[in-house]
């Protein structure tokens, strides 16, 4: 017996069976419902049907009538369908952990290996028997081994109250003198159209080896060009697949930044990145990584080495919600000075999804430091910046058009300089759509 076939055996006999909690060995009558459950046992799609063909949705258990569709569905190879039926039981209620189980196992069998990984895990964070946690992980490891695509493409209209990120000051003082700054050097608002998009691609090199091959490329424009933010960048380097969710990478990168209608910065580095399972709730990240950052004239004072360090631990309060916290530390070592500086990144985020309407909710808090090394003599000051970046995402699994979901990304940012031609204020909207393949 394989696993799969011993996963599905043992779920039968040890899952949650809440989907089925109104049929009980004291009440088995001869209806519809009993005799499509033991068609579906004995593997006749053909009298499953006729016997749920006559059942309507106003039937007393709407659950138990997904559920027995979704079952003769995925039987019959129609995964979609199967998928459209289970999901619709975890929308009224995400607690029932058999049928998340089942809705896993039809991600799996269609081939939708980003879903199905989620689902198992959200599974494993609910709480199942030890024998099931184990088949879970030999699923979750050969899901790893086979997921070959992930890809995802976006689009948005972006009202930005601060399109250049600039200070709100009139005037500041240089060399000890006040002067006033010119309209275009200060704050401006405006609306934007961004698209962007990623893939990776993982050719398979031996049994827990994978050379992957990444691209991405973003892009937000603006009426005035000069505003416009484009970035493009690709990575390459073996993937190791370690065990269930584990897995580490080294990757070298390359990436180009086009900014003011002009290319801004050219850079290639590399980056060592990993994640671990810690426990069926715990999930650990991190990456370290080195960058040869060049600026274009006039900003080739900026050019230096880019050193990075971070790492995420996250934890699944139950199938729909999940706690992140991230720290980070970014040394940047500029060809002058003054403009060298270390930063240092802390960050929380709450995810729920599930909400009435299939909503989903992400709310996110992050603080930064930034320290520079030496005196800009301008200013005569060694700059000391604080930030703080406030985000809501929002997005409904309900409204799909050709696999494309809406989303709405809420930004606050407010960043504090010693220097106040460095501090500004910034609200950003992103309403779009999205789809991940």
């Amino acid at each position: 017996m394989n696993f799969r076939v011993l996963f599905l055996y043992v779920l039968s006999v040890v899952a949650n069976t809440a989907a089925h909690a109104q049929s009980t060995n004291s009440a088995r009558e001869d209806t519809p419902l009993e005799q499509a459950r033991a068609a579906i046992a004995r593997g006749d799609t053909t009298s499953a049907d006729r016997a749920l063909a006559v059942v309507g949705d106003d039937v007393a258990d709407i659950n138990d009538l997904d559920f027995l569709r979704g079952s003769v569905a995925v039987l019959k190879g129609d995964f979609d369908s199967g998928v459209a039926h289970f999901r619709a039981i975890l929308a009224r209620d995400p607690s029932l952990n058999r049928v998340r189980l089942d809705l896993a196992q039809a991600y799996f069998q269609k081939g939708d290996d980003t879903a199905a990984i989620y689902h198992f895990r959200a599974a494993l964070a609910q709480g199942v028997p030890p024998e099931v946690a184990q088949n879970i992980a030999r699923f979750l490891q050969q899901l790893r081994s086979r997921k070959k695509w992930d890809a995802s493409i976006s689009a948005a209209v972006v009202p930005d109250s601060n399109i250049n990120a600039a200070t709100t000051a009139d005037s500041i003082d240089v060399f000890g003198l006040p002067f006033t700054l010119d309209p275009t050097a200060q704050q401006q608002s405006g609306i934007g159209l961004s698209v962007g998009g990623a893939a990776a691609y993982r050719l398979p090199l031996s049994e827990h080896t994978r050379l992957k091959l990444g691209a991405s490329y973003f892009d937000t424009e603006y009426i005035n060009n000069k505003f416009s933010d484009r970035n493009l960048g690709a990575q390459i380097g073996p993937s190791f697949i370690l065990s269930g969710d584990d897995e580490v990478a080294v990757l070298a990168s390359a990436s180009r930044r086009w900014l003011f209608g002009k290319t801004f910065t050219n850079s290639t580095g590399l980056r060592l990145e990993g994640q671990s399972a810690l426990s069926s709730r715990w999930l650990a990240a991190g990456a370290v990584s080195w960058e040869n950052r060049k600026y274009e004239a006039p900003y080739a004072d900026y050019t230096g080495p880019v050193y990075t360090a971070n790492a995420a631990l996250s934890y699944a309060l139950d199938a729909s919600s999940l706690l992140q916290g991230t720290a980070g530390v970014v040394r940047e070592r500029a060809n002058v000075d003054a403009l060298r500086s270390w930063q240092y990144i802390v960050s929380t985020t709450y995810f729920i999804e599930n909400l009435v309407g299939r909503f989903a909710v992400g709310f996110g808090v992050q603080a930064a430091l930034v320290r520079y090394d030496a005196m800009q003599v301008a200013f005569g000051k060694i700059r000391r910046d604080k930030q703080v970046d406030y985000r809501v995402n929002i997005s409904n699994a309900n409204l799909d058009v050709w696999g494309f979901t809406p989303v709405i990304n809420l930004t606050h940012a407010d960043r504090y300089s010693n220097i106040n031609l460095f501090t500004y204020h910034r609200n950003r909207a992103e309403l779009g759509v999205r789809r991940n393949f």
